[in-house]
């Protein structure tokens, strides 16, 4: 018999495409849940949705245009009508369920998606599976409201996914007391691009540069200024710039002209063309006030970039398993004193960078996560 799975996700993140990739055309159907509003389908969704028998979306007509589903969902979801009631979410994905039979519920992160299965009413067959997305459970716990409300969902859990030991201890400490599933990276090894790792020959610096709940771009844009003042030769590409810094790093270009560029997250890169610039690069910088593993953390190590990480993440898991890295705290003088000593001491330091390359071709090989990303779902 086929098992069916509801998962319930975001539709327009890649992590999500991601996920489902490692299930095309398996025995298995998997129907996609959006666990929030959205504006449109990931396009690598949409890729699979029209390629994939197995991957349908939960709730879709099949007479509407995808690149209008997001807009319906929301009219449907969120705009009051005219008696002033809603379609609740929470009770169109529990008749969605009730009418159908599925083996798992997933939840793909907490936040949204959890916060939201934990309200479902489930048959004593459909077990609940939630994944651990970055910072859901370390940054979140220290929020009273939020705090209440993974307790809840954990002690409904019946398996716990996460990128992070660290994840797992404060899961157990939180209530959960079921299957502990494997621990891989949430944006799979297929989204890396392991190629053959060549020496780098450009003088590139890619620093991750966006703000919000997480981000800390302001260190990195400081720390940068400090570098570009003392060496001549280093170039910046900054990317998913948060709007708060985009004047910010148009002033730098102004004072270092030529050797600045950036992206926003309203205007961003492809993941491809994104990637092209990690394979040129030599240094890759991170700055955030809590995070996962860090996936651009993991695409530095993938293409032979060294990366500079705040502590804030788990990153240290990696250290311990051998990769090279600089784990450095929330301080400017400490980040931007760790940049300044890796961009100066290159020679030193690729050999070390070929060594992560090759940790990393093992432990994100796509084959291997996609092993064990099915034992989710017991196949």
């Amino acid at each position: 018999m086929t098992k069916r799975v509801l998962l319930v996700c975001m539709l327009d993140s890649i992590h999500t495409a991601h996920w489902v990739e490692r299930f095309n055309n398996s025995d298995i159907v998997i129907e996609i849940y959006p666990s929030q509003k959205f504006r449109h389908i990931h396009p690598k969704i949409i890729k699979q949705l029209g390629r994939s028998s197995n991957i349908k979306l939960a709730i879709h007509n099949r007479f509407i245009p995808l690149a209008v589903y997001g807009y319906l969902d929301f009219f449907l979801n969120e705009i009051p009508s005219k008696l002033g009631r809603r379609i609740n979410r929470v009770r169109s994905l529990q008749s969605h369920l009730n009418k159908s039979n599925f083996n798992f519920v997933h939840a793909l992160e907490i936040q949204g998606a959890g916060y939201l299965s934990a309200q479902l009413s489930l048959k004593p067959e459909t077990q609940l599976i939630v994944t651990n997305w970055g910072s859901d459970i370390y940054y979140f716990k220290n929020i009273a409201t939020d705090a209440a409300l993974i307790r809840n969902l954990l002690r409904k859990t019946d398996s716990y996914s996460a990128e992070c030991v660290r994840d797992y201890d404060l899961a157990r400490e939180m209530g959960f007391s079921g299957l502990e599933l494997p621990v891989i990276p949430n944006s799979g090894g297929n989204s890396y691009l392991i190629g053959d790792f060549a020496n780098r020959k450009e003088f590139l610096i890619v620093a991750k540069c966006y703000g919000g709940r997480f981000g800390r771009g302001d260190l990195a844009i400081e720390a940068v200024t400090k570098l570009l003042q003392s060496e001549k030769d280093f170039r910046i590409f900054f990317y998913s710039v948060s709007p708060e810094y985009e004047k910010r790093i148009i002033a730098l270009q102004e004072k270092f002209p030529g050797r600045i560029d950036f992206s926003t997250i309203s205007l961003g890169k492809s993941h491809s063309e994104l990637m092209e610039l990690f394979k040129r690069a030599r240094i890759y910088l991170g700055c955030s006030v809590s995070d996962g593993i860090s996936t651009s953390f993991l695409e530095a190590l993938s293409h032979g970039v060294y990366p500079i990480q705040t502590n804030t993440s788990c990153a240290n898991e990696w250290v311990e398993k051998g990769i090279h890295a600089s784990l450095v705290s929330l301080n400017l003088d400490e980040i931007s004193s760790e940049l300044i000593s890796k961009a100066t001491n290159w020679k030193s330091l690729e050999k070390l960078t070929s060594h992560n390359f090759e940790i990393a071709r093992t432990l994100l090989d796509p084959i291997s996560i996609q092993a064990k990303s099915q034992t989710f779902y017991h196949l």
